[in-house]
């Protein structure tokens, strides 16, 4: 059995499955959010559900702001990273995961990472081993990209050479709508969380 390949298909079906799980719900909780408003329900909120509508309504225009389409992965090297805390408030730490340091050069080098058609310009130090990170660009990365922690990133290794290191992203975002929270939390098979097509 070719564990490699499996991993791939398992990726695969993981970011085909969030892009339309995101869809789905982004479609319902617009509907609902629409209902509400014209029904004026939200001016008969008490201020604890005022606060959850409008966190709610700030998470609906993070998933309906502009996202690219998440293309297939091309077979090249590619690393899902979770963002944590971390990496997405200071100090912005992206240290490398283990599993691509050994593909990436033992120096510091230029890194360019890209995503829809816009690039970033950041450097990688994997000379000071074992705390390989990516450097300087990663913060503006984060804040262009409007990143949270729950989101993932999936790192492609288009070029690596020892003169530059060249990534392709791809971000599946962690928010999940807080109407669907309420009512089910997939903790256990009384309350599951169903998905249909």
């Amino acid at each position: 059995m070719d564990l490699g390949a499996t991993y791939d298909k398992s990726v695969d079906v993981m970011v085909d499955c969030h892009h339309t799980v995101v869809s789905t719900f982004a479609a319902i909780v617009a509907t609902t959010t629409e209902l509400l408003c014209c029904s004026g329900a939200s001016t008969q909120l008490k201020p604890r559900q005022r606060e959850q509508e409008a966190r709610h309504t700030s998470n609906l225009m993070r998933t309906h702001s502009r996202e690219p389409e998440i293309e297939p992965l091309s077979g090249k090297p590619f690393i899902p990273l979770i963002l944590s805390r971390s990496h997405v408030k200071p100090l912005y730490h992206l240290n490398v995961p283990a599993r691509m340091v050994h593909q990436l050069p033992r120096a510091v080098v230029p890194v360019h990472v890209s995503r829809d058609g816009k690039s970033w310009m950041m450097t990688y130090d994997g000379a000071h081993r074992p705390r390989e990170r990516l450097e300087s660009g990663w913060r503006e990365f984060v804040n262009d990209n409007e990143l949270e922690a729950g989101d993932a990133c999936i790192f492609e290794l288009m070029e690596c050479s020892s003169n530059v290191v060249k990534l392709k992203v791809q971000i599946l975002r962690g928010n999940f709508p807080s109407v669907l929270l309420e009512r089910v939390n997939g903790h256990s098979t009384e309350t599951p969380i169903i998905l249909d097509d």
